[in-house]
């Protein structure tokens, strides 16, 4: 066995992780580098060379998730180029990243509660997202008479995760499909959405995003994206609707009637202007400036 197949093993099981969102599965993927290398043998100039190749595959099949190519590539730009590698010395590598971004969701959180006010409000969420929780986890001993509307998220209905967790925190938690949440807009205070990547004139999210964005724009309901700042994308270049391949298609059928075919994407463009404001550990970006924006790596 190759000293790096369990380093592949901990790559896959991110690569195979549907419900998880970025900055979760980011965390995940440190501390479980960060356990299997207290004890892992060095590594030789091969398998330097090997582990180099792994991170770029991993950051390609992981291109709709811009917090796990911002740490594939803090790894492959400091793995040396002609020598080998103590994993003492790549532990330290992953540990300096992790310290780095260790407070990302508590700066976000501030940066938010500083501009709005969630005291008896109703909110709508979309999907799952690791600051979204560490948010209302913070609040949740706070007594503020706040009421979530959780959507499903499907095909994976990763919402419903997040709605458990929600409820266990003792929150109000009604749970809608997708596309059922409008009836609901008219005693919505305002939207909570997350992002896998921010560009200057869109950010990609869970399909979903754009209906509830849109529709709750026009009635006058703000929509806040927490995002942190490994997340934005100087231009658009890197990206166009169909760059996403295709998920599983029974996922949202399976075994479906001769002559259906069923399509499954899990994320969709939805355009920054929309957004009231972008919210990160050190901006608070309104959505109509994000095309004037840009925060450098």
């Amino acid at each position: 066995m190759s000293s790096l197949d369990p380093i592949s093993g901990i790559l896959n099981k991110i690569i195979n992780d549907h419900i998880s969102g970025s900055g979760t599965l980011q965390q995940q993927l440190t501390d479980e580098l960060l356990t299997y290398l207290i004890d892992a043998p060095d590594l030789t100039d091969q398998e330097v060379k090997a582990l180099k190749k792994l991170f770029v595959s991993f950051k390609k099949k992981m291109a709709d998730f811009a917090i796990l190519a911002h740490f594939s590539d803090h790894i492959t730009d400091h793995l040396p180029e002609r020598s080998g590698l103590s994993s003492a010395d790549l532990y330290d590598l992953i540990l300096a990243y992790r310290k780095q971004w260790q407070h990302v969701n508590k700066q976000i959180t501030e940066k938010f509660l500083a501009k709005v006010t969630l005291r008896d409000k109703q909110i709508l969420l979309h999907s799952q997202s690791s600051v979204v929780r560490y948010l209302f986890r913070q609040l949740s001993n706070r007594k503020l008479n706040i009421n979530i509307i959780q959507t499903e998220s499907r095909p994976m209905m990763e919402g419903r995760e997040q709605a458990r967790y929600l409820a266990k925190l003792g929150y109000r938690v009604k749970i809608v499909t997708d596309t059922g949440f409008s009836p609901l807009l008219g005693v919505t205070d305002l939207v909570i959405l997350g992002a896998d990547r921010v560009y200057p004139d869109i950010f990609i999210n869970k399909c979903g995003s754009h209906a509830i964005t849109s529709l709750s724009r026009k009635q006058d309901i703000p929509v806040y994206v927490l995002a942190d700042s490994r997340k934005f994308t100087p231009s658009e270049n890197g990206y166009s609707p169909l760059s996403e391949e295709e998920k599983p298609p029974e996922e949202v059928w399976k075994n479906p009637p001769e002559g259906i075919t069923p399509v499954n994407y899990y994320f969709e463009p939805v355009p920054t202007r929309l957004a009231t404001s972008f919210i990160t550990e050190s901006h608070i970006i309104p959505g109509k400036e994000m095309p004037f924006f840009a925060i450098k790596k």
